[in-house]
Order: structure tokens, then C-alpha cells, then sequence
């Protein structure tokens, strides 16, 4: 998400029995589509199942949040381990000056929700699955995203699940945003995976507060 692009929010949130971050519409070639930012209700209960794509760590099967690898799953600031903060104010993610690293720590949502040696994966993880995993974009059960496929030949899919700011969900189906838990050398900021559809994947920063989706690791 290093820029806002069109097809933001324009419509206001709702919230349901599943909690739904955003719920947006746009016009698009005349018509308009309405797409959801979601925890599935089943999601407290399921935990992802690790593959192995021949990387220095395992990665999980879907999104926290999801139960599926098509899912959105949730999308949460960095170092909310309660995935339900909208501030957009650094200074609650989760202090004003965070550790260096969360992965691993009270402060990693994937750590706290999942247990079990999972965590948020190192800004060096996320590099390592970009330059050594080959991304084709594609549609799983009709969502757009990247299948990912590691040395080992294993794959995982990462859904186009946009990113989020305060209760605003920008750019869902065109390109996604997953945290890693590395601060940048700049502390109100945090390292990212991202991609656009279309384009190759890369590794930013931006602001903590910012609510993008997990895809978690595991030795």
C-alpha cells in the first residue's frame, strides 16, 4: 500500500455477527461492486496448516482470520494482538516506540491467536519469499491473488486483500498488503509485503497504523 489508489471506500462500515472491517462499493464500468474485508466466524477455532515451499521457514495455508487460502481474512495494525484497534494514531501500535522486532512476542497477533510456534514472518522472511519464490498471478475459487511457489516446488496462495487505514479499505481484488513484524529504521513505520496485480511483489514500509492482512510462519 505505498499509495492510495482509486477504488477506495466510499460507503460506511458495517458490522455483523462476523466481523466485518469494511464494507465498500465502487462504480466500475457502470456498474457497482460491493466487497467485504473479513474474519470468518470459524476463524478463532482454525489454525493454517504449514507448508513447505524449501524456504528458511514454513508458511501458512491461509490468512489469520480466514479458514480457507481464498479468504481475506482480518486486517490489523502492526503489534495489535487484538486485531481490533481502528486509531490511527502510531502511538497505539502499540506504544510510541515499539521494539525493533514483534515476531514471536506478546505483540504478534499471529503468536497470540495461533500459539504453537506460530508468528509473524521477519522483514528478512519476506524478502527471502520474494526473490526466491516464483509468483504467477491468478483466481482461486474466483478471487483474484498470487499462487506462490517456493523451490520445493509447494505453492501457497496469497488473496488480493487490499489494505486499510482507520475504517477505510482501499484497493481490495487489485493488489494486498501483509505485515511483517521488522520496524522500519523510521519508527512511526513497519515493513510490508505488497503487490499490485500484475506486478511484482515487493517490501516496504508504512505507517503502523495501517491495517493490513497476516499470512504467518513457522520453523
Amino acid at each position: 500500500m505505498p499509495k492510495l489508489r482509486v477504488k477506495t471506500i466510499m460507503n460506511s462500515a458495517a458490522f455483523c455477527a462476523v466481523v466485518i472491517l469494511a464494507v465498500t462499493a465502487w462504480p466500475m464500468n457502470g456498474e457497482t461492486f460491493a466487497m467485504l474485508a473479513t474474519e470468518n466466524a470459524n476463524s478463532a477455532a482454525a489454525v493454517a496448516e504449514p507448508v513447505d515451499l524449501g524456504l528458511s521457514v514454513r508458511w501458512a495455508d491461509f490468512n489469520l482470520g480466514a479458514v480457507r487460502p481464498e479468504e481475506y481474512g482480518g486486517l490489523y495494525g502492526w503489534g495489535d494482538p487484538t486485531g481490533r484497534k481502528r486509531s490511527t494514531e502510531n502511538s497505539d501500535y502499540p506504544s510510541e516506540v515499539p521494539q525493533r522486532e514483534i515476531s514471536g512476542t506478546e505483540y504478534d497477533i499471529a503468536h497470540v491467536k495461533w500459539g504453537s510456534g506460530w508468528r509473524l514472518p521477519t522483514r528478512a522472511e519476506q524478502q527471502e519469499l520474494v526473490d526466491k519464490a516464483v509468483w504467477r498471478k491468478t483466481e482461486l475459487h474466483g478471487v483474484a491473488g498470487y499462487s506462490v511457489t517456493g523451490p520445493s516446488g509447494n505453492s501457497i496462495f496469497l488473496p488480493a486483500v487490499g489494505g486499510r487505514v482507520g475504517d477505510r479499505v482501499s484497493y481490495q481484488v487489485d493488489g494486498a498488503d501483509y505485515w511483517s513484524g521488522t520496524l522500519s529504521e523510521d519508527p512511526d513505520k513497519a515493513y510490508y509485503l505488497y503487490y499490485y496485480i500484475g506486478e511484482d511483489p515487493t517490501v516496504g514500509t508504512l505507517p503502523r497504523h495501517y491495517g493490513f492482512a497476516v499470512r504467518a510462519v513457522i520453523e
